[in-house]
């Protein structure tokens, strides 16, 4: 994949700007609807690539939260822009490792997210539950691995926890990125295993029982077969 030029970086920068001017000018408020991607595209005179990769950037920070079919959401004000940069991964990490990390994050998640998690997080998580079904009713296994991570950003936004938050996103959607490893050898079997684990995890939000959640989180990450009994990659690992 080629690298991106300055003058598509700086394109997206400016997307990026724009987008945080209105935050700043009070324009856009938490919670609030961001203009779509073509309006972006057609006011600012931008490719809607440009504006997209600008979403991303801005979904990866926590700025903003992102919806299939609904449009981007805010999800910090004005005064909360300063933390966005967040901490940073460590890079350099193996695919084992990252993996190892995720399910330290969002075992953190979900034990905050059990005292903090607004009733629009537990709905939020449990609509995505439903996508994730019907996209297996369809065999769709792309789209039901695009809705996971979806899943997990959602338990990541309901710890309420905004450095957390900006951990968890980076590394899921750096897992994002490999998921299509799993794609072409995912079962029916296996994507069954997988909606269960990840039910389960929500199913103990909505309980509020920690130990529930914490333990569903541990059982996805430890015990899930991604592919086989043996044998796994790294690479397959990662993008559980």
């Amino acid at each position: 994949m080629a690298e991106p030029t300055q003058a598509s970086v700086s394109k997206v920068d400016r997307v990026i700007e724009h987008v945080l001017g209105m935050v700043n000018d009070g324009s856009l408020k938490p919670g609030d609807r961001l203009p779509s991607e073509r309006f972006l595209a057609d006011d600012l005179k931008m490719s809607r690539t440009v504006v997209r990769e600008a979403m991303s950037a801005l979904q990866l920070s926590g700025t903003i939260d992102r919806r299939a079919g609904d449009g981007s959401y805010l999800n910090v004000s004005a005064e909360e822009l300063s933390d966005v940069s967040g901490p940073r991964l460590p890079t350099g990490m193996s695919l084992v490792d990252a993996l190892e990390l995720r399910m330290a994050l969002e075992v953190a998640s979900v034990a905050l997210a059990c005292t903090r998690a607004r009733p629009s997080d537990l709905l939020r998580m449990e609509a995505t539950v439903t996508a994730m079904k019907e996209f297996l009713q369809d065999e769709d296994y792309e789209g039901y691995l695009d809705a996971s991570m979806d899943l997990h950003l959602a338990i990541g936004r309901a710890a309420h926890s905004h450095p957390l938050q900006i951990s968890q996103a980076e590394i899921t959607e750096k897992a994002r990125c490999d998921q299509w490893l799993l794609v072409e050898q995912y079962t029916p079997e296996i994507a069954s295993r997988s909606l269960q684990e990840h039910s389960a995890i929500v199913r103990a939000l909505r309980k509020r029982d920690m130990e529930a959640a914490v333990h569903a989180v541990e059982r996805h990450y430890l015990e899930y077969p991604t592919i086989t009994e043996s044998g796994e990659s790294d690479e397959v690992q990662a993008g559980r």
